[in-house]
């Protein structure tokens, strides 16, 4: 475990998690369809990525595992 393969998955997360917070809130006032499933799929892909990140830190778990 080096502690750029922990931080490149969970800075990952960070930035997806606030364009996915950005693009939910344009969702929200001008209820376009495209902006709903890029806040879902950026969310996904932040989930993913701070899973990865919580499994360099400990080994998969189950828990992490069936989130990722």
């Amino acid at each position: 475990m080096s502690a750029l393969s922990v931080a490149v998955p969970i800075l990952s997360a960070f930035v997806a998690a606030a364009f996915a917070l950005s693009v939910g809130l344009q969702w929200w006032k001008r209820r376009k369809p495209y902006q709903l499933a890029w806040t879902v799929g950026l969310s996904m892909f932040a989930l993913a990525t701070a899973m990865e990140g919580a499994s360099e830190l400990s080994s998969w778990s189950e828990g992490t595992y069936r989130l990722y």
